[in-house]
């Protein structure tokens, strides 16, 4: 699983991280990085209902304990 292009190409992770890079100094934001988002993605999924499991699994967490504690 990843992010496709609007061709349905596979997202170039260095693309991707230069994406954030440059939003996040825009908006006033320093050391913000790819892996910055995962907290917050995971909060959301969970915010919104999706279970403990599947977002676990989502971030590259080993057990839903680590997933809870975080």
């Amino acid at each position: 699983m990843g992010l496709t292009t609007q061709l349905g190409t596979m997202v170039d992770p260095q693309n991707l991280l230069r994406v954030v890079e440059v939003s996040a100094t825009a908006a006033g934001f320093e050391d913000v990085g790819a892996h910055t988002l995962r907290p917050s993605a995971a909060t959301a999924w969970l915010e919104a209902s999706v279970h403990i499991k599947a977002v676990a699994d989502l971030v590259g967490h080993g057990s839903i304990s680590v997933t809870g504690d975080l």
